[in-house]
C-alpha cells in the first residue's frame, strides 16, 4: 500500500498529466469538427439570441454559452463583440477550454469515487491513471461534444451516494448532492438516466438481500442457526450502512424527485429564449426525432452496442493530408487525424475483467444462498456490475444509429473492474501476480503511447498511419 505522501505524489503526476494531454494545442484542430456543428453552436445562439430547435436537454448548451462568454472576458484575450461575430469566426478554444477542464479533473473524480468504495489507494490510483488516458475519454474532453459532462455528472451523484452511506452523520446532504447531480446529468442527454437505474437497482438489491436476511428465505435450519451465530451479513451490513441512512421513503424523494425537479429546472432559461414551442411538446417532438432519426448503419459510424467493449468501430472526427519532401528528398503523404479512439488494451483487458468479476459474483451468490454468509466483495462486485450493464444494455432497445462514444458511462465500470483485479495482484506475495499486474500495466501504457497520434491529431506518415489502423473496420 503506498503511503499519504507517495499517493499525492503519483495523484499529482496524473493529475497534471490529464491536464496537459487535455490543453495541449487544444485550439490547433480548426472547428467545427464533428458534432461540434451543433452543441457550441446552439450555446453561441443563446449569447446571440437566435432561436433554434435541439433535440436533447439544454444544459450542455448552457455550459457552451457560458464557456464561450467566459473565454470573451478574459483580458488577454482579443475577440470582437460576440454580437459581431459568427459561429464560424469564433476560435475553437473558446468552446473546447470547459471540456478540457471537466475531462481533465474527471480522473480526480474518479479516484474519490473508487476509494469511497473499496478503501484501497493502489485501486484508486489505477482508476484514476486509466480514466486520464483512454482515448475515447480523452478526444472527447478535446472537442466541444456532451459526452464527458455525463460522465462526470453521473459519476459525481455515485460518489455522492456513496459518502451518503457513511457514517459522518451528512447523509441527507449527501444524497440531496447525489440527487442534483442525477439531474444535471440527465439534462446533457437523456442517456444520464443510466446512473440513475445503477443507484435504484442498486438500493432495490440491497433491500431485497435485507429482507431475505431478515426473514431467512431462502436458508434451512442449519444454515439459519449458522448465519445468526456468525452474523456475517448483519456485520457487513453495519459496515456500510445499507439503506439505513435516512428512513426509506426519503429516497425515494432524494432519486426521483430531486433529480426531476433539477431536470424541468434546468429547462426554464430554454423554455423562455425558445417560445415556439412548450414543455411536453418539446418532449414530444424529441421522442419522435430519436424514433425517427438516423437508422442503424445509415452513417458510417454507426456501431452496435454489443461491439464498444471490443472497440470494433472507432469514430473518424477530423482527418486532413498534404504532401511533403522527407529528408531524403522523397515525396511522402502526411495524415493529420483525429479519432474516437479508445485504448485498444484498455478496452480489451477491462471487458475480460468485467467478465471475470460476473463469474465469481455468481459463485459469492451461490455461496450467500447455500452457506448464509457473504463478504463486503460481494457488494462491491454487484456495485460495479449493475453500474456497467445499467449502462450499456439499455442501448439494446435502441433500433437508430449509435456510436461508441455512448460506451463512456459503462466503460468506466469496466476499468474499476480492472483495477481491482490489477490492485488485488499487485498486493500479492506471488511475484508471478505482481508481474502480470505489471505486465498489464505496461502494455496499457505502450498502448497509450502507440495511438495517441489519433487522439491528439498528431501528423503522421501514410505508412506510420495504416500500421496503426490493424483493422479495416478502424478507418
Amino acid at each position: 500500500m503506498l503511503s499519504n505522501y507517495k499517493t499525492l505524489y503519483v495523484g499529482l503526476l496524473i493529475l497534471i498529466g490529464s491536464f496537459t494531454l487535455r490543453f495541449l494545442h487544444l485550439g490547433d484542430i480548426p472547428g467545427s469538427t464533428f458534432d461540434e456543428v451543433f452543441y457550441p453552436r446552439y450555446g453561441f445562439n443563446y449569447l446571440t439570441g437566435e432561436n433554434f430547435y435541439y433535440v436533447h436537454p439544454p444544459l450542455a448548451n448552457y455550459l457552451y454559452a457560458a464557456g464561450i462568454w467566459l473565454y470573451s472576458q478574459l483580458p488577454w484575450i482579443d475577440l470582437a463583440s460576440i454580437d459581431s461575430l459568427t459561429f464560424e469566426q469564433l476560435p475553437p478554444l473558446s468552446y473546447r477550454w470547459l471540456n478540457a477542464l471537466f475531462g481533465s479533473l474527471l480522473c480526480l473524480l474518479a479516484y474519490f469515487f473508487a476509494y469511497a468504495i473499496w478503501k484501497n489507494k493502489n485501486f484508486a490510483l489505477i482508476v484514476c491513471f486509466f480514466v486520464a488516458i483512454d482515448g475515447s475519454l480523452l478526444v472527447d474532453s478535446r472537442f466541444a461534444l456532451a459526452n464527458v459532462y455525463i460522465v462526470f455528472f453521473g459519476l459525481s451523484a455515485l460518489l455522492c451516494a456513496a459518502k451518503s452511506q457513511s457514517s459522518d452523520g451528512n447523509a441527507r446532504y449527501w444524497l440531496l448532492s447525489s440527487g442534483i447531480f442525477l439531474g444535471l446529468a440527465a439534462s446533457v442527454k437523456w442517456n444520464g438516466l443510466g446512473y440513475l437505474l445503477v443507484i435504484l437497482s442498486f438500493f432495490v438489491a440491497l433491500y431485497s438481500i435485507q429482507k431475505i436476511d431478515r426473514h431467512e428465505l431462502r436458508f434451512t435450519q442449519t444454515q439459519a442457526n449458522r448465519l445468526r451465530n456468525h452474523k456475517t451479513i448483519n456485520n457487513i451490513q453495519q459496515k456500510i450502512n445499507v439503506i439505513n441512512a435516512v428512513p426509506q421513503w426519503e429516497y425515494l424523494m432524494y432519486f426521483l424527485a430531486v433529480p426531476l425537479l433539477v431536470y424541468v429546472v434546468i429547462y426554464i432559461p430554454d423554455l423562455q429564449f425558445n417560445t415556439e414551442y412548450g414543455f411536453l411538446e418539446k418532449h414530444q417532438q424529441q421522442v419522435g426525432f430519436h424514433q425517427i432519426m438516423v437508422e442503424e448503419n445509415e452513417h458510417p459510424y454507426c456501431s452496435i452496442w454489443y461491439s464498444w467493449p471490443f472497440m470494433i468501430r472507432p469514430i473518424g472526427y477530423f482527418f486532413s493530408s498534404s504532401d511533403a519532401i522527407d529528408a531524403f528528398g522523397n515525396k511522402i503523404t502526411l495524415f493529420k487525424d483525429v479519432h474516437l479512439f479508445p485504448n485498444p488494451f484498455l478496452y480489451w483487458f477491462s471487458a475480460i475483467a468485467i467478465l471475470t468479476m460476473g463469474v465469481q459474483w455468481l459463485k459469492l451468490f451461490w455461496q450467500w444462498i447455500n452457506q448464509g454468509t457473504v463478504s463486503y466483495k460481494f457488494y462491491l462486485f454487484m456495485f460495479l456490475l449493475l453500474g456497467y450493464f445499467a449502462n450499456l444494455l439499455p442501448w439494446a432497445l435502441v433500433s437508430r444509429c449509435v456510436f461508441l462514444y455512448q460506451y463512456q458511462p459503462a466503460s468506466v465500470f469496466a476499468f474499476l473492474a480492472l483495477a481491482w483485479y490489477l490492485a488485488q495482484l499487485l498486493k500479492s506475495e506471488s511475484l508471478k501476480y505482481k508481474m502480470l499486474s505489471w505486465g498489464i500495466l505496461t502494455i496499457i501504457v505502450i498502448s497509450f503511447l502507440y495511438w495517441l497520434p489519433f487522439q491528439l491529431g498528431i501528423t503522421l506518415e501514410s505508412d506510420a498511419f495504416y500500421a496503426r489502423m490493424w483493422f479495416q473496420s478502424w478507418i
